[in-house]
Formats: structure tokens, sequence, C-alpha cells
């Protein structure tokens, strides 16, 4: 492999300010509305009562349920607990659990706890976790930039950090940080925090054994966080194909250790995560999603996971655009029944991920620019197959569930970073004329993102800046009064 030439002084100080202006935007969308950014005793927060349940030493939750929930004929009817229910916590034999994944409140929120003796917000945490994942994944695009890309522009570089920072969907997400938010949050963070461990330890000048440990460790932690994080295991077996094939002399032990390193703790934090639901309710791949007490339906009466939803989910997840306005913020959500969805399917808003991150456009030509990066570097097009493959994995997944925008977050990047790449390989490979023509309709996709899910995050699922802080709010629309006016608003 030839190695790029090192970033330029001042193209390091634009990277490295732009990524600071992010850390600062997403800690005030996570801090701006309902959510405090400010440690505290005794704070509010699933993952706080979690994290206070492990410091005690058990894996119930500490809050115990109400004796009149205990005493209904069916505690998990919706109409008959509304009263009483911890919501979407998950009652098995008279006690509280939660569903979501408990890698953050063993790794974060639990020796925070320990170490200040105050609770970690959960705003702080997801918004930590998210600038962590947006700086993961961008290291990861790097790499492969120098990998194979080396004559990328600066300046195209440099745009890969609004478009990774709004193109995932965590601006939306962090408009209203719940545990929700915060086990999305830190899979995210984790699993891009291993693919790029896993990229640079097997793919880089030589093969380090120990950060592809570290890199399967994260990629655990990640699956411990947020279960469908385990699509992301296609890449280990995928690099380590790929590293048998190109190195066919290696001895047996050799490709044992290798094998070991890339999927052994992978495998041990499985194994824990099993465990963990087993001492819980008796089974190891049970979460506990049965057992919550939900706000519109039974858990014990609703359908998971249904082939029936995949027409529509698709719809949603893919294709449904948002809703456009003269009215400030201009783009909002809309939780329109485009289709008429199957019985039981939960809709929230939502919108698809092409119209909402136009730079995935660039995914039509795939199959042309694949042929042309495969004669140049063969681990690019290898890296970008497998990120896609595990997009259209999570994607496919949630499928089979509800609509709602959060879940984006999961499946955004990962066809993001091959879209990115393939901007960067067509506009090195296009003549002079064409190649400004392509630049300019980059970066009015590229502001097509930025503006849109910029948009989104002011509102979220509820309008959450308006209601919270009307007064900042208020202040954002007087911004763009102007606008709305060349828009013919009232």
């Amino acid at each position: 492999m030839t190695p790029a030439p090192p970033q330029s002084l001042p193209q390091k100080a634009v990277i490295a300010a732009l990524l600071a202006v992010m850390a600062v935007f997403y800690a005030w969308t996570a801090g701006s509305a309902e959510f405090s950014l400010r440690p505290a005793k005794s704070l509010s927060g699933y993952y706080n009562l979690l994290a206070d349940a492990f410091l005690a030493g058990q894996l119930s939750l500490r809050v115990q349920p109400t004796p009149e929930l205990l005493a209904l004929p069916d505690p998990y009817d919706p109409v008959q607990n509304q009263p009483y229910r911890l919501h979407d916590a998950a009652l098995f034999e008279g006690k509280y659990y939660l569903y979501y994944g408990p890698a953050p409140a063993l790794v974060v929120f639990a020796p925070f706890r320990a170490l200040t003796g105050l609770d970690l917000p959960q705003s702080l945490g997801a918004a930590a976790a998210c600038w962590t994942g947006l700086v993961c994944s961008f290291l990861l695009l790097r790499f492969f930039v120098r990998l194979g890309l080396s004559e990328t522009p600066s300046w195209l570089l440099a745009a890969a950090v609004p478009a990774l920072a709004f193109g995932n969907i965590v601006p939306f997400l962090l408009r209203r940080p719940s545990h929700y938010e915060v086990a999305i949050a830190f899979g995210y963070a984790l699993v891009f925090a291993s693919l790029y461990c896993f990229a640079t330890g097997s793919l880089g000048a030589r093969v380090s054994l120990r950060r592809l440990a570290l890199a399967s460790v994260l990629l655990g932690l990640a699956v411990g966080s947020r279960f469908p994080m385990l699509a992301a295991a296609l890449a280990p077996f995928i690099l380590y194909a790929y590293l048998r094939r190109r190195s066919d002399g290696r001895a047996a032990r050799r490709r044992l250790a290798l094998a070991l390193a890339m999927l052994g703790p992978l495998a041990v934090c499985l194994f824990l995560l099993g465990l963990y639901n087993y001492e819980r309710f008796g089974s190891w791949t049970d979460f506990g999603l049965r057992h919550t007490l939900q706000g519109i339906v039974s858990a014990r009466q609703y359908t998971f996971v249904s082939m029936e939803r995949i027409p529509t989910s698709f719809f949603y997840y893919v294709l449904v655009p948002p809703r456009f306005a003269a009215e400030f913020p201009f783009v909002t959500l809309e939780p329109q029944a485009y289709l008429a969805p199957p019985p039981g399917y939960v809709l929230e808003r939502v919108a698809g991920i092409l119209p909402m991150v136009p730079l995935l456009s660039v995914l039509l030509v795939l199959p042309v620019m694949l042929r042309r990066l495969w004669l140049g570097q063969r681990a690019l097009p290898v890296a970008i197959g497998a990120s896609i493959a595990i997009g259209c994995a999570l994607l496919g997944l949630y499928c089979l569930s509800g609509g709602t925008m959060r879940y984006e977050v999961d499946f955004a990047t990962f066809l993001l970073l091959p879209a990115l790449l393939l901007w960067f390989a067509v506009l090195r490979t296009a003549g002079r004329r064409a190649r400004r023509v392509l630049a300019t309709v980059f970066v009015l996709l590229l502001a097509a993102t930025v503006s849109f899910n910029g948009a989104i995050s002011l509102t979220g699922y509820y309008d959450n800046l308006e209601r919270a802080n009307s007064k900042v709010y208020e202040r954002l629309w007087r911004v763009f009064r102007p606008l709305e006016r060349a828009l013919g608003a009232r």
C-alpha cells in the first residue's frame, strides 16, 4: 500500500474547528429544551436508575412496582396500568427491569456515579456519545481516503464533517435525548469506534492483533448498547476472509490468532449479554420486550416484527419526503399515513433517508464505480460493500417493525460513508468541466442535507424546543423571518 500524504496543518485546523463546532451544536441541541446538561444527585432517567441498580449489586431496578399495579387482573393492559406503571419498563415477577442495552450504564453511567457521587444527565451522555460517533466515523472515512483516494481535495474532506454530522440523523435524535436515544447514541459511537479499529488494525501497514481485539470488545459493547448493532459483525468476517485471501501463505497458527482476536472478545460479550438476560428472565434471548408496560397496546399482544410491514416501513424509512413549508423552520416531519399501514403498525414522525440525506443519491452509480475502484485499491470496494451491506441489514430489520425517525441513526452512517467515498471517487475521475458541475451538485446536496436535518432538529418528535424553551425558539424564528417573507409566508 502506498501511504497517502499527511494532512497539512491548515487542513487539520479546519477539520478540528468543524468538529468543535459540532460538539457545541450537539450539546446545545441536547440541553436547550427539556433536559439539562448539568450533573447532579438523584437525576431522573432510566440509565441512572440502571446504574444505581448495578452499583447496588442487582439486575432489577431499585424502584418497586406499586401494590396497585401488581394487584391488577392484567398489569400489562395499558388502560389498567396507566396510573401506576413505570412507562416502558419491563415488569417480571414483581420487579422492574429495562430492555434497553446495559452497556451504557456499565461503562459510563455507573462509573461516573462511583467517581463523582453525581448522576450523569442522559442528555450529556447522549451528546457526548453522538459526537464520539461522529469523530470515529470521520476518522474511518479519512483512513479509507488515505488508503485509496489520496488525491481527494482538502475541501472535500472538510465538507465530510458537516455531511456526517447532519446526515447521520443525530441532530433530530438529540432534540429529545431520553433513554431510547441514549441506547441508540451509544450503539452508534461504539460501533464506529469498533469499525475504525477493525479497519486500521487489519488494512494498515501491518496487522495489529491488539487493535483487532479492542475492535471486537467495542463491537461487543455496541451490541450491549443496541442489539441490532450485531449486524456490524459482518465486518470482521469480511475482513478476515479478505486477509486470508491476501496472505495465502500465512501459517495456520497465525490465522487462528487472527480469528480469535477479531471474534473472541465479541463472543464473550454476547455470552455475557445472554447470561444477563437469563439471570433476569430465565431465557438467553429474552431482552424483556414482552414484559414492557407500554402505552398503546399490551406487549403480550403486540407483534414486534412482521413481514407484512416491509413495504410500508421501506416507504417511510427510505422514500417518504418531509413536509416543506414557507414558515419557520421550513422542514418538518408529519406523522401522515401516506400508505395504509398494516394492523398494529406504530407510525411516529419519520421521513425517508433518501430525501433527508440527498447525498446518498450517488449510490446509484455504485456498479460503475466499484469496478474502477477495484482496479486501484481492492480494500476500498470491500469496505464500501461491507458498509452498505451492514446498513441494508439494519434497514431491513427496522422494516419489520414500526416507523420512527430515531431508528435511522442506526443505519444512516453505514450508507453515508460509502456515498461520500463514491463522491470523492467520481470527482477524482471526472473531466475538468464535468468535475465543476459535479462539485456544484455535491455542494448543493450537502447544503440540502445540512438544512433539512438542521430544521427537524429544532422540532423533534413533539416540537420540543418551542414547547420547553419558547424564548430561544422565538429568537431563532426572528433570525429566519426575512427568509419567511422571501418565501411568501404571511
